[in-house]
């Protein structure tokens, strides 16, 4: 039982279009060495555009969402102060990005790279449910502007990397429109709902970003790596990126239109592996309609073991599933019941408690504290025993974190299509197993 990362067993069309790939060993910085390949590029960046509703496209594949993020920056700085390109940035201010603070950490990475500095990614407050919303933004850039800093683009996610939480994106539309903003969505994993007809609607206003980044190798099963980065401005990435070296993009070619097909100058890199045919091929086995079924049955199945969480005193469910990932806590046999409180609204003074007693022994308190010590020994610190026994027997592997100031839980990323209910549940039934053998050695 595999459910510990954004990824899942690899669809069998897409490793047979894979082995073909490395076979073949193109590149896609020219028409000449990309060839068919560019085409099938060219027919994704325009099925993207059909499902963002954007009247306009250019595209291309990255190796990473981290890379496809980076190009939304790039792009967004340059529309901020587009001299910086020719004469560098630092005649334009403090700049900054607002960022959800349960965003994938590239955004600092990028920050880093784009010579920006990590403290000028400010991180905006999420809802209770990890979602973005405008008035956390309006706060957020506020003290931006208050500590001297100019904000220039807003980060949103589809798909938060643990709670899967989707950003208010009609809202972060609204936002960026009142202060003329670019608007970057990272779409890495929950990007990939726009492929579904039931689920597209949790995407809502994301026809209106500028930017948008989505990894095929995460809902989709695509092997790694199958990402790619879409904006609406054509032009744009040529525009910051083209350096015209003449021995690879001489513009006389007349055997094709090398201004269109020649996309090599709209990317960081020169030598760009060709990673589209897995994607390709396996879009045609399958059918588009057979990619939303996928992220249907994933979603669904997201929900039922929410529901089984929910149907078992073992266990206490952090949030409903927004997406595809379900965290939930452990509980021991004699924390459970009605009256147990939620790992998750534990208070400052009960986490104090925990601390004093860590330090000073439980039997120097009363019933209740102790009772608090048993409830911070198993509940903070049980779940990676757990997961580690698990590992070790080979039977689950799936992830185990804390966030902002709840304990560390379970959390399950469920994308496969090979799950069932049956099998969710026995996941829940090994949790519990180790869990109950862990306490007893325990004690």
């Amino acid at each position: 039982h595999f459910y510990v990362q954004l990824c899942a067993r690899p669809d069998v069309v897409g490793t047979l279009g894979e082995l073909v790939s490395a076979a073949l060993n193109s590149s896609m910085y020219t028409f000449e060495m990309g060839s068919v390949f560019v085409l099938m590029e060219r027919k994704i960046v325009e099925l993207f555009g059909e499902l963002l509703e954007w009247p306009t496209i250019e595209g291309l594949g990255t190796p990473g969402a981290s890379n496809a993020n980076s190009y939304g920056l790039q792009l967004a700085r340059a529309k901020a102060y587009p001299e910086g390109r020719q004469k560098g940035f630092s005649g334009a201010g403090q700049m900054c990005i607002l960022s959800s603070k349960h965003a994938h950490y590239c955004d600092k990475k990028n920050a880093v790279i784009a010579g920006l500095g990590v403290d000028n990614v400010v991180k905006v407050a999420v809802d209770e449910h990890g979602s973005m919303r405008k008035s956390g933004l309006q706060v957020a850039y506020d003290a931006a502007l208050a500590r001297g800093q100019k904000p220039f683009m807003v980060n949103a996610t589809a798909g938060t990397t643990v709670l899967g939480a989707i950003d208010n994106l009609e809202e972060c539309a609204d936002f960026c429109a009142e202060h003329s903003l670019w608007l970057h969505v990272d779409g890495a994993l929950g990007g990939s709902a726009l492929l579904s007809a039931d689920f597209a609607g949790l995407l809502r206003g994301v026809e209106r970003a500028d930017s948008f980044a989505w990894n095929a190798h995460k809902a989709m099963g695509i092997p790694l790596q199958s990402s790619f980065f879409f904006t609406r401005h054509v032009g744009a990435l040529a525009e910051q990126n083209a350096m015209k070296a003449t021995y690879l993009f001489q513009p006389d070619k007349t055997l094709y239109d090398c201004q269109t097909y020649d996309s090599g100058d709209q990317s960081h890199q020169c030598g760009r592996r060709q990673d589209i045919f897995k994607l390709w091929l396996s879009m045609k086995a399958h059918g588009r309609h057979a990619f939303g079924n996928r992220v249907d049955v994933a979603i669904d199945n997201a929900r039922v073991l929410a529901q089984l969480v929910e149907s078992r005193a073992e266990f206490s469910l952090h949030s409903q599933p927004q997406f595809v990932q379900v965290c939930f806590w452990w509980l021991p046999a004699h924390m459970r019941g009605d009256n147990t409180p939620s790992p998750r609204s534990m208070s400052a003074d009960e986490k104090t408690s925990f601390a004093r007693v860590g330090e000073c022994g439980w039997m120097l308190y009363t019933v209740f504290v102790f009772f608090l010590f048993l409830f911070s020994l198993f509940i903070l610190h049980t779940a990676m025993r757990i997961k580690e026994k698990l590992v070790l027997e080979g039977t689950l592997m799936c992830g185990v974190q804390g966030l902002d100031d709840a304990p560390n839980f379970f959390r399950m990323v469920v994308i496969s299509p090979c799950s069932t209910k049956a099998s969710l549940g026995a996941v829940l039934d090994e949790i519990n197993r180790v869990g109950d053998m862990l306490f007893s050695e325990q004690s």
